[in-house]
């Protein structure tokens, strides 16, 4: 009898009781959401460093094709307002120290013509900042001027600043400088955008004549 009673206890101490069990779960659900949480981030975090990559690879390459196209042209123009409401292109401009929107030149090999320069403008109508670039100079519209940065890019922040772009006729003999300072945001998403900060300096290879 002693010994029934000795194993109908035993067997009844085997197994978890209610409350271990709900102590169990619990402890497991905190420690997977827990998990979770952190692959989330994890994953935001590697979209948003993609998601920046490209982006910031896109204006690389556009700023690295206007500081090559840039350096081996001559007769830099640089402007606060519009080139629509400019007369001519006859005479080169700064636009230090206060910056300037837009910004023209002849491209290598150009006649000095009007319509020969290439211009390039910051165009946000769209409520999206794009750097864009028109080759028809004073003719430009703007359906003429097409984007150089991904939809990925929103530039909030751009300008231009040049000297020293008189010609080696009016007594110059320093070669134009401009340098681009650019600040946006990268990506299309709020949870994985980055704001940047870019500058770019540029010398001109020959003097203007």
């Amino acid at each position: 009898m002693h010994s029934l009673f000795q194993y109908k206890k035993n067997n009844l101490q085997k197994g978890f009781t209610l409350i271990e069990m709900i102590v169990s779960l619990t402890l497991f659900t905190v420690i997977m959401l827990a998990g979770t949480g952190t692959m989330l981030v994890v994953l935001d975090a590697n979209r948003k460093a993609q998601s920046f990559q490209t982006a910031m690879d896109n204006l690389g390459v556009a700023l690295e094709g206007i500081s090559r196209d840039m350096r081996v042209g001559t007769h830099y123009y640089c402007s606060p307002i519009s080139f629509s409401s400019m007369v001519s292109f006859s005479s080169n401009q700064d636009c230090s120290p206060i910056g300037g929107l837009y910004f023209a030149f002849l491209p290598f090999g150009a006649a000095n013509v009007t319509t020969n320069y290439w211009v390039y403008r910051l165009n946000n109508t769209s409520g999206k900042g794009v750097l864009e670039r028109c080759k028809k100079g004073t003719s430009c519209a703007d359906a003429d001027y097409s984007a150089l940065t991904a939809p990925e890019i929103n530039i909030k922040y751009f300008r231009i600043f040049v000297d020293n772009s008189n010609p080696l006729s009016a007594g110059n003999n320093i070669q134009s400088k401009a340098r681009i300072v650019i600040e946006g945001v990268a990506g299309t998403q709020a949870k994985t955008q980055t704001e940047f900060s870019v500058q770019t300096s540029i010398s001109q290879f020959q003097l203007d004549l």
